[in-house]
């Protein structure tokens, strides 16, 4: 038994020794790198503490809580304020393209004829073509019934004595200058309805060439209406208007 015993005990100090690897130390073999000889080697070995399971979750709570902390501060470090992307924006490839030049529309109502062939007169270096529309509103308060302008006023008499040889006895020869020099009238009247009336009752009596239109063609309004302007043809349109009321300017 004895001696059983002893070869148990040789054999146990066996297997420590190849659990310790005492029996490979190899070439560079120090006892100071192998258990227990490291553990003597260790540094500051006083300040490690054992650590319960509370201690050690509050622990890793503040570990987290830092990490989290450093994080926030380097994204808040790295990313520029609004105040410094407002005044450095960031530089691009290509160039921004320029606004388009303002364009201008106007409007200018109830010109009387003299005003309205000045304003015209002062365009026509503009080339505003289609831009530029006109719309001429007559003097409806009194409608004419007339004969065409004669050349002269001996033809204008020829045509009386026609009229009168056909029935008609009230006319008059227009004189003054203007679009209806030298017509004959055959009569006013204050509505378009009443002149209608009286030039069928003309025409059944054989006056084939009268007409209607109002009295004083140069007694209505024109209506200017320029369009699509760019700023220097509207400084130099804005010239001519300076006495004239009533326009309107809007952007177009």
């Amino acid at each position: 038994m004895r001696v059983i015993f002893v070869l148990l005990l040789l054999a146990n100090g066996l297997v420590w020794l190849i659990a310790q690897n005492y029996l490979d130390p190899g070439p560079n073999w120090r006892p100071a790198t192998r258990e227990p000889h490291r553990l003597d080697s260790q540094l500051e070995a006083e300040k490690l503490l054992p650590l319960d399971a509370a201690s050690y979750s509050q622990r890793l709570q503040q570990a987290k809580t830092a990490s989290v902390a450093e994080k926030e501060a380097s994204e808040k470090n790295s990313t520029p304020s609004d105040t410094e992307t407002e005044s450095n924006p960031p530089a691009t490839s290509v160039a921004a393209k320029p606004a388009p030049e303002g364009l201008v529309c106007v409007e200018i109502p109830a010109l009387d004829e003299p005003t309205s062939k000045r304003l015209l007169a002062s365009w026509q270096s503009l080339k505003l073509g289609q831009r530029l529309q006109q719309k001429r509103q007559p003097d409806n308060t009194q409608w004419l019934v007339f004969i065409p302008p004669r050349p002269d006023r001996p033809a204008a008499e020829k045509k009386v004595a026609e009229l009168k040889a056909l029935g008609i006895q009230e006319t008059y020869i227009l004189g003054d200058p203007g679009p209806l020099r030298w017509a004959i009238s055959l009569g006013i009247f204050s509505n378009q309805e009443t002149a209608q009336q009286f030039l069928l009752k003309a025409q059944e009596k054989g006056v084939k060439t009268a007409k209607i239109g109002p009295r004083n063609p140069d007694a209505g309004s024109t209506t200017l209406t320029l369009r699509k302007l760019n700023l220097t043809e509207w400084e130099k349109i804005q010239v001519g208007l300076k006495n004239v009321k009533g326009w309107a300017k809007r952007d177009c």
